[in-house]
């Protein structure tokens, strides 16, 4: 806005990894409509919890099992045998990590588009720790094909009077995806074309 000298409202989107809210919660998956006297935030990426804080942010597996817990539920422990989880990382690894997941003490809320992008790359087993930030979405990002148009569902709903998006119905098509063996180029082609729907949908209402 600076830049271009802009003083009327103009619609932001602001993803990142985790930055501290005004609502007190983690944000970085945020439609903000702002002026030069502030911003009113209209849309988010629904908060989640991250298991351990910045624990779960070095190693997104963590995060991965936080999506998981909230998309199915009561079939969280099935999916996460189904998908390897349990082999990889040890069944009371998991168990403990659900516990943590549960505590608002120990797992902070958080909308940010970084951690939906680190769970989906552990999820497909494509980076499950982080060396730096934003590696686990750059090496999900080098999965991406051209020509395919397929894209995963998410739910839009209106709470506290603005647009919050969902994408457990996004995590549940992934993980089913992933019992079907389907390719992580597909997924992740899909995941991405996902997002950027969100993003048009969400600015153009």
């Amino acid at each position: 806005m600076a830049e271009h000298g802009l003083t009327t409202k103009v619609i932001g989107v602001a993803f990142d990894g985790t930055g501290y809210g005004s609502d007190g919660n983690l944000w970085g998956g945020e439609f903000l409509v702002a002026d030069i006297d502030g911003f009113d935030r209209v849309g988010q990426f629904k908060y989640i919890p991250l298991p351990g804080g910045e624990s779960a942010i070095r190693e997104p597996w963590k995060t991965a099992v936080s999506f998981v817990m909230d998309a199915t539920g009561d079939k969280a422990r099935e999916h996460l045998e189904n998908i390897g989880y349990v082999w990889n990382y040890g069944r009371e690894d998991i168990e403990n990590l659900m516990v943590i997941a549960r505590s608002r003490d120990f797992s902070p809320l958080a909308s940010g588009a970084g951690r939906l992008f680190d769970a989906v790359s552990a999820l497909l087993g494509i980076c499950d720790r982080n060396t730096f930030e934003g590696e686990a979405a750059m090496a999900l990002e080098a999965l991406v094909q051209e020509g395919v148009d397929e894209e995963y569902s998410v739910e839009f709903k209106i709470e506290n009077g603005y647009t919050v998006i969902d994408f457990s119905p996004l995590i549940r098509e992934i993980i089913a995806d992933l019992e079907r063996k389907i390719s992580r180029e597909l997924i992740s082609t899909k995941f991405h074309n996902t997002v950027v729907s969100v993003i048009h949908t969400t600015v153009k209402g």
